[in-house]
Order: structure tokens, then sequence, then C-alpha cells
């Protein structure tokens, strides 16, 4: 058989056979590498829109978070301002006292003199007292006498009778002394083995106190000593005035 006529044939299909795989190898190649480029800008669409979206709910998020804080800042806030500013309650002082009193007596009228047998006599008593506030710096008070001295030696008298009532102005001295000028009425009976004689005026006293115990949280008394003067009779025909030391309990109520 004669193959001579039939190479350039097998040429031409020998060289289409190299041709033609690598043309389709090029074909595909661009098709291939154009798949990563149009995912990459799917995918870098996407994650900032999703960036931005957490970003934007992650914001919203915390801004509400923040706002629950600051309304729960600010009512805890007004339920503390709510609780100091509660107003407290204030308690009622009722106080008690008792005190040992020297008095002295200077008569000059002689129906008094002849009435005692003299003109100048001492006695002494105890006193009792009971009190509250009614303002701040102004109380009220309450004495009662109890008599010591029998009245039968010589140059003394018994105080039979005592008692009074007095508004008492108060204030402190530096802090820890207090200061107070009771004023008010008083009744005081002196009697001895000759006669009586009844004083009845206008009394008024100084009194200094001083804090042994004192604690407005506590229940337990106040506890508080002192002492002072007290003007029963001041008049021409006679005197009348006494010194005291004693203790004061302060209850409150």
């Amino acid at each position: 058989m004669n193959y001579r006529r039939y190479w350039p044939v097998g040429a031409a299909l020998l060289a289409a056979g190299f041709i033609v795989p690598a043309y389709a190898q090029e074909s595909a190649a661009p098709a291939d590498e154009s798949a990563p480029v149009e995912a990459a800008p799917a995918e870098a669409v996407a994650d900032p829109l999703a960036t931005d979206s957490g970003a934007a709910g992650a914001e919203a998020t915390g801004s509400e978070t923040g706002s629950e804080a600051v309304e729960t800042s600010a009512s805890e806030d007004s339920g503390s301002d709510e609780t100091a500013s509660a107003p407290r309650r204030e308690s009622l002082y009722v106080y008690g006292g008792i005190d040992y009193a020297a008095l002295s007596t200077s008569l000059s009228k002689d129906s008094l003199k002849n009435s005692l047998g003299g003109d100048d006599f001492d006695s002494d008593f105890y006193r009792l007292r009971v009190g509250t506030r009614l303002l701040p710096s102004i109380g009220i008070e309450a004495q009662f006498g109890i008599k010591n001295e029998d009245g039968k030696s010589a140059g003394k008298v018994e105080t039979s009778q005592m008692y009074g009532l007095y508004v008492v102005p108060t204030g402190n001295l530096f802090r820890f002394l207090e200061v107070s000028a009771p004023i008010g009425y008083s009744h005081l009976r002196l009697e001895n083995s000759n006669g009586k004689v009844d004083f009845d005026s206008l009394s008024f006293g100084l009194n200094l106190e001083v804090p042994v115990y004192v604690n407005p949280d506590s229940r337990w008394p106040d506890v508080r000593i002192g002492g002072g003067g007290t003007v029963f009779y001041a008049e021409r025909e006679a005197r009348t005035y006494g010194y005291h030391a004693g203790v004061r309990l302060d209850f409150k109520i």
C-alpha cells in the first residue's frame, strides 16, 4: 500500500491532536480564574454588610444595656435619696430628777418673825422634778418638795410644803454644759414649834448640768448631774432662796 499520499493527512491530524487540547486548556483557564473573581466580590460585599449589621446590633444592644443600667442606677439613687430624705421620728423626752436642797430664809416683817420666833432660819429638803420639752430649747417642769429637817433645832424650820410649776428655757455652753433658767410660780410653807408661814410668789433660778451619758439612738435614759440655785420669795418683808445638787434622767418615748 502507498502510505505517502496519506502522510500529509496524518501530520495534520497529529497537529490537531496537540493543538485542540492546548486550546481547550487555554479556554478553560480563564473560566476557572473568573470563578474566584466572581466569588470574591460576593464575599467582599457580604462580609462588610454582615460586619456592619453585627456592629449595629452590638451598638444597639450596648446602648439598650447602658440605658437600662442608667435607669437602674437612677432608680437606685432615687431610692437611696428617698431613704436618706425620709423624715426621722423625733423622740419625746420626759425627764425626772431628784435634788438635795438647802434653804435659807430671812424675815423682816414683825408678824412673820412672831410666827416662827425669829428672823433667820435654815432648812433642807429633797426636791423631785418632772418635765418635758415643749420646744427644742424650752421645757415645762413641775417640782415637789419632801421635808428632811424636822424644824425642832434652834434656827431650823421644816419645809412642810413645796411645789411649783416652771417654764424652763435651756441652752448649751461650750457643747458640754447645759444651762437652764426656770421661771414660774412656787408655793412654800415653813413651820416649827412656834407656827408657820406661807410664801406664794414668782420664782426663778439657774441650773447647770453636765451630761454623763447621752445617746440619742439608745433606749437607755440619758444621765446628767448638776446643781443650781432658786429664789422662792424676794420681797421687803422676807427673802427665801436655796441651793441644790442632784441627778437627772432623760427618758426617750
